[in-house]
C-alpha cells in the first residue's frame, strides 16, 4: 500500500493507509491504564460522502472453565469513543444468576451534555458471551451491548455498545474495566 504509515502513542498504534483512493485508518487501543487483558480495535474509512466506523475487543478471553459461578463482581468502567465517564463508574455482575447491570454516565466527546446508560443483559455459561440492553435514563436512546469477560477468572471486562434515538442518529461506544 502505497503511503502507508503507522504510528504509535502512549495508548495506541495508529495505521493510515488507502483503500483505492479513499483514506481509512485502523488503530489499536490498549483498552485503559487499568486493563491487562482487554484492549479495542477502530477502523476508520472514509468513503464518500459517508465515514464508517468499526468496532472490535481484543485480548484473552476467560476461558470457560475459568467463569465466577458465584458472588458479585463490579468492574470500574473506562468508556471510549463516544465520550468519557467520571471515577467511579461500574457494572455488577452477578456469576450465580448471570446477570449484568448498571448505570454509566457518559459525558459526551465535546463535553456538550451527560447521558446516563442502563445496561442490563447476561453472561452465556457455554460461551462467555456478555449481551444484552443499553438505554439511556431518559429513553431518548436505545441499543444493545455485546462483550465478554477477559483474564484469569474475569478479572476484565469488554463491551461495544451502539445507541440510535428515533431519527436514526448513532452513538456507538467502548467499556472496558476491571474488578477491584
Amino acid at each position: 500500500m502505497t503511503g502507508a504509515t503507522l504510528a504509535q502513542t502512549a495508548d495506541s498504534l495508529v495505521y493510515s493507509y488507502l483503500v483505492g483512493t479513499s483514506p481509512a485508518t485502523l488503530t489499536v487501543y490498549r483498552g485503559s491504564a487499568d486493563t491487562t487483558y482487554v484492549g479495542y480495535v477502530r477502523d476508520d474509512e472514509q468513503v464518500k460522502p459517508l465515514g464508517l466506523a468499526n468496532f472490535a475487543l481484543i485480548g484473552a478471553p476467560t476461558s470457560i472453565s475459568e467463569l465466577p459461578t458465584t458472588g458479585t463482581s463490579t468492574y470500574r468502567l473506562t468508556v471510549a469513543q463516544i465520550g468519557t465517564s467520571a471515577a467511579g463508574q461500574a457494572l455488577v455482575v452477578d456469576a450465580a444468576t448471570r446477570r449484568i447491570t448498571g448505570t454509566v454516565a457518559i459525558t459526551l466527546t465535546g463535553g456538550s451534555s451527560t447521558i446516563n446508560v442502563v445496561f442490563q443483559g447476561t453472561v452465556d455459561p457455554q460461551t462467555g458471551r456478555l449481551a444484552g440492553t443499553a438505554v439511556t435514563a431518559d429513553g431518548a436512546y436505545a441499543g444493545a451491548f455485546q462483550g465478554r469477560l477477559y483474564g484469569p477468572a474475569g478479572a476484565e471486562i469488554g463491551m461495544i455498545f451502539d445507541l440510535a434515538d428515533r431519527s436514526g442518529n448513532d452513538l456507538p461506544g467502548i467499556l472496558v474495566g476491571r474488578t477491584g
